[in-house]
């Protein structure tokens, strides 16, 4: 954003800082991307910036991570999600300490029905 003869840079540095975010909750697989509104206002190709996620059964980074969440014992706490959440999970079941953790693949489909959905018409 150009600032004006002014002199007003305070309304392009606050400008600068908005970002766009997107979250992708698949069935099997998640991520997000983010990008800053001044990278996408520009003419050439903007910058959109992709969380790389890592499985330890690969060597690979890949821009989905898989829909597993891993909730601590006192049933509210995110532990920690996708790769990390399958690493930490099949760790805790190898020293038998597994019963007190909850733990959630592919979960998105059980979750239609249960609250409320926007459905659109056209």
């Amino acid at each position: 954003m150009a600032t004006s003869k002014d002199g007003d840079s305070a309304s392009a540095q606050k400008d600068s800082k908005l970002f766009i975010a997107a979250i992708d909750l698949g069935t099997s697989f998640s991520g997000w991307a983010f990008a800053t509104i001044s990278d996408l206002e520009q003419e050439i190709k903007p910058n959109i910036y992709i969380k790389s996620w890592y499985s330890t059964y690969t060597q690979f980074a890949t821009g989905k991570t898989t829909t597993c969440a891993l909730i601590k014992p006192d049933g509210q706490t995110l532990d920690s999600f996708g790769y990390e959440a399958e690493r930490k999970y099949d760790d805790l079941v190898s020293k038998k300490q597994h019963d007190s953790y909850f733990f959630f693949k592919n979960f998105k489909t059980s979750l239609y029905g249960k609250y409320y959905q926007v459905k659109f018409f056209s």
